[in-house]
């Protein structure tokens, strides 16, 4: 058996070892010629790949969905049994993956493998101390297509996106409302022989600014449907004079 001189783990080949030694010299030769992401082994490399290709041949047989690595297919398929094999030795708390509960016994030790240089913040992973960091610079790198809205973290913009989706039950986007309609052919209100009401001028006008200026947001969006509402109701009360 072949001991790493570093932490005392024993292989019984060198190869193995040579590979072992990668996690403590944080070494990466086998590098994406796509996005130049680096990794330790090769087979993580070709993991990697299937993000780029695609490519997700590892099939969940209850669900149906699929994962470029089987890894995630095996921790996935302990959310349909609930599995939790992995118990916490200090306060028994049970996870279902080693790497949750890993994360998890920093919370005892208190040594945690990444922490912030600003403010010491200490994180069980990269990427969460790489989104922390925003809250630090202020950078918002997830941009919405929709109504340029920007985000730290993608899955708020995850999130945001569907208010897009859910937004009065249609998918059009405001920017969609405002290429394709006037302020005055979006309150299509019933015709009056009467004059049009200080209130429904006033509105049109604010709408007219928000379409030139593009001030096009959910907020105002919303406020546009409910002002369109009442001056329904207002014509309606006025036509009936």
């Amino acid at each position: 058996m072949l001991p790493c001189e570093v932490c005392g783990k024993a292989f019984d080949r060198p190869s193995l070892l040579r590979r072992h030694m990668r996690t403590h010299t944080g070494e990466k030769p086998h590098v994406c010629d796509v996005c130049g992401k680096g990794f330790s082994t090769s087979s993580s490399l070709n993991t990697h790949r299937r993000i780029h290709s695609g490519e997700k041949p590892h099939q969940c047989p209850i669900c149906g969905k699929r994962f470029t690595a089987s890894s995630n297919l095996y921790y996935h398929r302990m959310t349909h049994t609930k599995d939790k094999p992995h118990k916490c030795s200090l306060c028994g708390k049970s996870f279902p993956t080693p790497g949750d509960l890993k994360a998890h016994e920093y919370i005892h030790n208190g040594h945690w493998p990444y922490k912030c240089s600003i403010c010491n913040r200490g994180f069980s992973k990269q990427t969460n101390l790489k989104n922390h960091l925003f809250l630090h610079t202020g950078d918002k790198p997830h941009v919405c297509k929709v109504c340029d809205k920007r985000f730290a973290l993608a899955c708020n913009l995850r999130a945001h996106l569907k208010t897009h989706q859910n937004h009065s039950g249609s998918n059009r986007s405001p920017s969609s409302l405002s290429s394709s309609s006037s302020p005055s052919s979006l309150l299509s209100l019933p015709s009056s022989n009467h004059a049009p009401s200080a209130a429904s001028t006033v509105v049109n006008s604010m709408l007219a600014d928000d379409m030139v200026s593009g001030n096009h947001s959910d907020s105002n969006l919303q406020q546009f449907f409910l002002m369109t509402a009442s001056l329904l109701a207002i014509k309606y009360r006025e036509n009936r004079v």
